[in-house]
C-alpha cells in the first residue's frame, strides 16, 4: 500500500479515490529493450534551462549598471493656444501661441561608489550562477548515472528469475 500512496502522490491522484494498476509482465518483457546508450543531453532539462535564462538576466542587470555611469539626455516641449478677447463674437480672432521647449542634460559625477558597488556585486552574483551551473551539471550526472545504474540491474535482474 505505501507505493501506491507515493504513486498518487507522485501522478497528482486524489488519496481518497482508489485505482488499480494493470499490467502484462509477458508484454513488459517484451518493450523492455530501450537504448540504454544514448549521451546525457543536459541542455534538455528544464532546471539547466531556468539557470541559463537566469544568468542571461543576470548580465543584463550588469550592462544596466555599466550604462548607469553614461549621462543622460531628456527633453520634452509643450505647445498651447489661447484666445482670447473681451467680446464672444471676435473670441476665436486674437490668439496667443505658447511653446514651452525644456532640454535637460544630466551627468553623473559623484554617488558614493554605489555604481560601483552594484556593478562588483553583479558580477560576483553572475559568478555565483556560473558556479551553480557546474554544481546542477554534477547533480545531473549522478542522478543519470545512478538511474541508469539502477535500470540495468533491475533489468539483469528480470531476465535472471524470468
Amino acid at each position: 500500500m505505501p507505493q501506491y500512496a507515493n504513486l498518487k502522490q507522485v501522478i497528482g491522484y486524489p488519496p481518497e479515490k482508489e485505482f488499480n494498476v494493470n499490467y502484462d509482465t509477458a508484454k513488459m518483457i517484451r518493450d523492455i529493450n530501450i537504448d540504454t546508450v544514448e549521451q546525457l543531453q543536459y541542455e534538455k532539462r528544464i532546471e539547466l534551462q531556468q539557470l541559463y535564462t537566469a544568468k542571461k538576466l543576470q548580465q543584463q542587470l550588469v550592462n544596466f549598471y555599466r550604462i548607469s555611469f553614461l549621462p543622460t539626455i531628456n527633453g520634452f516641449y509643450n505647445y498651447t493656444q489661447e484666445f482670447e478677447s473681451n467680446k464672444i463674437s471676435n473670441l476665436f480672432q486674437l490668439h496667443i501661441l505658447i511653446l514651452q521647449l525644456v532640454c535637460q542634460f544630466n551627468l553623473p559625477i559623484f554617488t558614493g561608489f554605489a555604481r560601483l558597488e552594484n556593478i562588483r556585486k553583479a558580477k560576483l552574483q553572475e559568478q555565483l550562477l556560473d558556479w551553480n551551473e557546474v554544481n546542477l551539471k554534477s547533480q545531473i550526472y549522478t542522478e543519470y548515472t545512478t538511474a541508469l545504474a539502477n535500470y540495468k540491474s533491475n533489468l539483469y535482474r528480470l531476465s535472471y528469475y524470468a
